[in-house]
């Protein structure tokens, strides 16, 4: 086998439009990390990119690039976005702008990387590790009082009842070693949202994310390059709402998130038993989904809001749940409460009715899975924000040793909650919304899928 890396800047110039407000300054570099595995005729390419999500054209185009340029199938080319909240948009999510020049220029810096990577290969040997971390990433949804569902709702509400299901805390580690047993550099894979940075933070930053790799880089040694996949964190955020002594907004959480990280995967490559990994193959599908049906009465209701005067936005968002409940200022709402304004359910409503007559003419979704197997491996890459249910679910009926999940990759097609979520009003995934425009069994038919194909 050969392994090479490589790591390119993918920083835009300030000015940029991350989540929130418009960027003022860098908190954190950007980058596309590359790693190239060869073994006899396959060839494989993954990279990870420091991005909120990567729509499937974008990716399918830098897929096409990136086989004009080194002798590598479309189909082994994996490109996932790590889902860090404070990069430039290049979905139109959200009413977001594109910004075609940086887009272009992404797609050109994608390129790079795995060329870069291919230029570097060299003999080497793969290794798997697991360990778990806990106590960094929790279930996000919180069933209520009234037995409704929130999303981030806030520390020290008496009406919390329970959160809504698990967290997955193990941290997968993916390894290459040289002939002399340096470490090369690797992947780790952990399932959380990129939302520690604060919501209203003016900052361009690759988030807990980056943090990770560079931590795990740090440790290793600094000629390594460390890609990190997010698993499936559709449901995970890093705020304990039943913890209302600790904050976890910010750059100093997105540190300890990072040291805690990588002094993990340091020392689970340290201390397991290294069995090298041989035998690749690719496994992939395309299998089309519905998209979701949206009742008349939601598209008559959502007619009449866009059809209204412009609301104002006078509220801030709370960071994530973070604040107690007590202590929220006057001006900052829940999640829940926000979008229960005038100006939410107006964006919400315009949202909906520009994309309404594409999905009436288009009621499917082309929905791509690439698996990566190589000895007791099994690396399922999906394009999803996938609940962590059906990760897990994915894990224990997987028969590889190691199996783990990197959501976001290859594409976008929106949220896969679980029918247990969709079966309780409220809450923010769950909404009929563009980001969640698959048919409610969406999560389950590709858990489905993917367990056939592991098998």
């Amino acid at each position: 086998m050969e392994v090479g890396f490589a790591r390119v800047d993918i920083t835009p110039p300030l000015g940029e439009r991350p989540a929130e407000e418009s960027a003022r300054l860098v908190e954190s570099k950007l980058y596309a990390r590359a790693m190239c595995l060869r073994e006899q005729d396959q060839l494989i390419v993954i990279v990870s990119c420091d991005l909120l999500m990567i729509e499937t054209e974008t990716v399918n185009q830098i897929k096409g690039m990136i086989a004009a340029s080194i002798p590598v199938g479309r189909e082994n080319v994996l490109i996932a976005a790590t889902h860090t909240h404070k990069a430039p948009n290049i979905v139109p999510l959200l009413g977001a702008s594109i910004d075609t020049d940086y887009l272009n220029n992404f797609r050109a810096k994608v390129e790079e990387a795995a060329g870069e990577a291919y230029r570097n290969l060299q003999p080497a040997r793969l290794g798997v590790a697991s360990t778990r971390v806990e106590n960094l990433a929790f279930n996000r949804r919180f069933i209520m009082r009234d037995g409704t569902v929130q999303t981030h709702p806030l520390k020290n509400d008496p009406n919390i009842l329970e959160a809504e299901g698990p967290a997955d805390p193990e941290l997968g580690i993916i390894y290459a070693v040289d002939q002399a047993d340096n470490v090369l550099g690797g992947i780790i894979n952990f399932a959380c949202h990129g939302t520690v940075l604060e919501r209203y933070n003016n900052a361009i930053s690759a988030d807990y994310p980056g943090y990770a790799s560079r931590k795990v880089e740090e440790l290793l040694g600094p000629a390594t390059t460390v890609l990190f996949l997010n698993g499936a964190c559709g449901n995970i955020c890093q705020v304990n709402i039943l913890n209302p002594d600790t904050w976890e907004v910010g750059p100093a959480w997105a540190e300890h998130m990072g040291e805690r990280t990588a002094a993990a995967a340091a020392e689970a490559i340290r201390t397991h038993e290294f069995v090298p990994q041989e035998g690749i193959k690719v496994l992939t599908d395309t299998f089309t989904i519905p998209r979701r049906k949206v009742p008349e009465e939601v598209i008559a209701a959502a007619r009449v809001k866009a059809a209204a005067p412009d609301a104002p936005r006078t509220e801030r968002l709370s960071e994530y749940g973070a604040e107690r409940i007590e202590e929220l200022p006057d001006d900052t709402l829940s999640l829940t409460d926000i979008s229960k304004t005038a100006f939410w359910g107006q964006m919400e409503a315009r949202k909906l009715l520009a994309v309404w007559d594409y999905y009436e003419e288009n009621p499917n979704v082309d929905v791509p899975i690439t698996i990566l197997c190589i000895g007791d491996l099994a690396l399922v890459a999906v394009p999803s924000e996938l609940f962590v249910e059906f990760g897990l679910e994915i894990k224990q009926q997987s028969p590889f040793k190691y199996t783990f999940i990197s959501e976001l990759t290859n594409g976008w097609v929106g949220y896969m909650p679980t029918a247990k979520a969709f079966s309780r009003p409220g809450s923010y995934e769950t909404q009929f919304s563009t980001v969640t425009p698959l048919a409610e069994n969406a999560g389950q038919l590709l858990t489905e899928r993917v367990i056939q194909l592991l098998s």
